[in-house]
């Protein structure tokens, strides 16, 4: 059985990427998802992504919905 981690994700600074090589490390599978965050946090969201499955909405719609969204991946 996989474990998971889910991130909701709007505007992270660059303790993201740290925070998901160290779950990956410890056997998680990491989703994360970006609900809307403007492009200059772009780079961030590519630094991160090796280390997890990242999705993506298109505007802020809120935690509830990123965490919605993200369970309904990891289902």
């Amino acid at each position: 059985m996989t474990n998971y981690v889910l991130i909701p994700s709007y505007c992270p600074d660059a303790h993201l990427t740290g925070l998901l090589q160290e779950l990956s490390k410890a056997g998680f599978a990491c989703v994360v998802v970006d609900d809307g965050s403007s492009p200059e946090y772009q780079e961030i969201f590519m630094a991160a992504e090796p280390y997890c499955t990242m999705l993506c909405h298109p505007h802020n719609l809120g935690k509830g919905a990123a965490l919605r969204t993200g369970l309904e991946w990891i289902r």
